[in-house]
């Protein structure tokens, strides 16, 4: 036996599972044999206490899922399992299944059923009906391997939060530096006896070697890995890998790319100017739990087209509120068929649940329902009576968890009992007493250029209602917004407003009714929407996107995140709480802490701890040092703690962390000083404590 397998049989012994993850012990481990080219090119193995794999220099953390395997059989003829019939390959699952028992027996553990990754010829994921220890599963691994059955086994790996699957499969992928000779390359390879699967080819642009694992792997393949990407002939190494990739969650609708207000190139306050919803979408896209009947909005305004394309099935059955109307399936002129030509709500429509399906545009939550409650025939509005009492239809008929309202009373004096009554009840009532979410536009009261500044509108001024104003595409306030009373938050929306003037993309109705001005002359949908009646529903369906997340929330607990997710922007009242922001509305912002001393009274060596919230988990960390405090200089640290020599010199210490898209940091200025010069400034200044 060689030496570096010599080495592999006696460390296997002393992997330990280290927090849960399999890990090297430093203390136990032996030096590492490497050929006498290689002398000083091989790294030390990582200790981890947890497994991980780098990126870019950053470790990115993963947990063993006890509950799967994932093995190599050998046989990698792509093209014999792409002939096999289902038939055939079920039979060959049973053949693994079978193979892998005889080997887990002894170790007490049972193998239920298996099957066929077809990404990765003669790969199986085997789902074990007995979970295993973590010592147990890694014996299950070696000996899987060990047996000869089969050449490469690992177990199934997920991320932490999320719980995405992260399989690693029988090949790895390494790019050299560009200064690292093929003689050098080789030898690397044999050292760590890796199988050269294929070699780099630049001009085809594959710039990295994929090599094939040791068959007597003794530590498991994310340390080699590692070990590999701390190697200094590497640019990167990484476990190849089959993980939960699917298609993006940008849609491919033709006139996505002109709606500012969910992707825009404009920033203003350090952020851009939307509503920040593509990365939400990866979460969800506002459907509810369907066994419990889904998410449904209720869009109180003039009607809803039920008909056009764009929507798809997604608007349900509604009422409209005016006495003797229509309110029969097959009717001519009702909510979800109005007739005239009055779009106002299925303009509001569009932004909530337009289909992501390659046609017209995209709405923020396409897979919700929409209700229609009609209280418009044209500009006519109906009693306070009957709004009332379509406002309760939304909630306890249709079973409405958020109420968009894109409309409000002119008259700032006016108050309606009933309507309020409504709005109330809805609010404590309503999602089985927790509350439904009711969204109401502030108004269009205000004209800036003319020096004119209006009040929100009742019932937007309703404290239990969340209040939404508007700002244009460059970030600015728009011209009507209103100046004055209860703003809660505001999203993107057109600078000037009237019938069928602004720049919002959004369905229109069918045929020549509406406002005809459609992208490319496409007369089905219109790009002139405005108003705080283009901002409220963007709220609203981030509300849905939100409460499929967790439909346990109280509409506390909604209105705080709504309002802790927004993006800060100016602090003035007009604004409330931000922007909406879709992506933080979901997921908490990265809060970043710095634990460890502020001064240092003594030359020696100190460590400092990040500690981090918010997020998806699986966080990452990098650590900056300064003398100035604007330029920074990254020291490679990349785990929750650094640690560093100190000498005579101040410093600033950034940490940054990252979680998902999102990234949060901090920065802590780090005194350096003797102990007598501590007490002596402390005493003339209470900000920096005594030694």
């Amino acid at each position: 036996m060689s030496s570096w397998n010599a080495w592999l049989r006696r460390t296997s012994l002393r992997v330990v599972l280290v927090g849960g993850a399999f890990g090297l012990l430093a203390c136990e481990r032996e030096p590492l044999p490497v050929a006498p080219s290689m002398a000083g090119n091989i790294a030390s193995s990582p200790v981890a206490s947890a497994p991980f794999y780098y990126y870019e220099g950053q470790k990115i953390y993963v947990e063993v899922d006890p509950s799967r395997l994932v093995v190599d059989d050998g046989d990698g003829d792509p093209r014999r399992m792409a002939q096999m019939t289902p038939q055939q390959i079920a039979f060959a699952g049973e053949q693994v299944v079978r193979s892998a028992q005889d080997v887990l027996t002894p170790l007490g553990i049972s193998v239920d059923t298996s099957h066929a990754l077809i990404q990765m010829a003669g790969h199986w994921v085997m789902h074990l009906r007995t979970v295993p220890g973590a010592a147990s599963m890694r014996v299950a691994r070696d000996n899987l391997v060990s047996s000869g059955r089969f050449r490469f086994a690992a177990p199934a790996y997920r991320f932490p939060g999320s719980g995405g699957d992260y399989l690693l499969v029988n090949r790895l992928s390494v790019r050299f530096k560009e200064s690292a000779s093929r003689a050098q390359i080789d030898s690397l390879a044999r050292a760590h006896h890796l199988t050269l699967i294929r070699p780099a080819r630049p001009d085809s642009g594959v710039s990295w070697y994929s090599y094939r694992y040791p068959a007597d792997l003794g530590l498991d393949a994310l340390a080699l890995v590692a070990r590999l990407n701390e190697n200094a002939l590497v640019e990167w190494a990484e476990p190849d890998n089959i993980a939960d990739v699917q298609p993006t969650a940008v849609p491919t609708d033709p006139f996505y790319s002109q709606q500012y207000y969910l992707r825009n190139t404009n920033v203003a306050f350090n952020v851009r100017v939307d509503d920040n919803v593509e990365s939400a979408w990866d979460l969800n896209r506002g459907g509810g739990v369907p066994s419990l009947g889904g998410m449904t909005i209720a869009i109180i305004d003039d009607g809803v087209q039920a008909a056009h394309p764009d929507f798809a099935g997604h608007v349900a059955f509604g009422w409209d509120v005016f006495p003797g109307a229509d309110n029969t399936l097959g009717c001519t002129d009702c909510a979800w068929n109005p007739a005239g030509n009055y779009s106002h709500g299925t303009l509001v429509a569009g932004l909530i649940i337009g289909q992501h399906n390659g046609s017209g545009m995209a709405g923020i939550a396409p897979d919700a329902q929409v209700v229609p409650i009609r209280i418009f025939h044209g500009f006519t509005a109906a009693a306070a009576g009957d709004i009332a009492s379509g406002i309760g239809f939304a909630w306890s008929v249709a079973g409405a968890q958020i109420l968009s309202n894109s409309w409000g009373v002119s008259d700032p004096n006016y108050r309606s009992p009933a309507i309020t009554d409504a709005i109330n009840a809805a609010t404590t009532q309503g999602r089985g007493g927790k509350g439904a979410l009711v969204v109401f536009s502030a108004g269009n009261t205000s004209d800036r250029a003319h020096g004119i500044y209006g009040p929100v509108l009742y019932p937007a001024l309703l404290a239990s209602t969340v209040s939404v104003g508007a700002i244009n595409r460059s970030g600015g306030l728009t011209n009507y917004t209103p100046q004055t009373g209860r703003i809660d938050i505001v999203a993107p929306s057109g600078h000037i407003t009237n019938q069928c003037v602004g720049d919002v993309i959004t369905t229109d109705l069918l045929g020549t009714r509406g406002c005809n001005d459609g992208p490319s002359g496409n007369i089905d949908y219109s790009g002139t929407f405005s108003g705080t009646s283009a901002a409220a529903p963007q709220v609203a369906a981030v509300g849905a996107l939100l409460l499929t997340k967790d439909r346990t929330l109280t509409l506390s607990q909604v209105k705080t995140r709504l309002f802790s997710g927004a993006d800060p922007w100016g602090g003035t009242a007009q604004v409330g709480a931000g922007k909406l922001n879709a992506y933080h509305t979901l997921v908490p912002r990265v809060v970043v802490g710095i634990s460890g001393p502020n001064i240092v009274s003594s030359p020696g060596t100190y460590t400092w701890t990040a500690s981090a919230s918010g997020g998806v988990g699986g966080y990452g960390y990098r650590w900056d040092t300064s003398t100035d405090g604007v330029n920074f200089s990254d020291t490679g640290a990349r785990t929750s703690s650094y640690t560093r020599s100190v000498g005579q010199s101040d410093f600033y210490l950034r940490a940054t962390v990252t979680s998902g898209p999102d990234q949060g940091s901090t920065t802590k200025f780090i005194i350096v000083t003797s102990c007598d010069a501590v007490a002596a400034t402390a005493s003339a200044s209470a900000l920096i404590p005594p030694c």
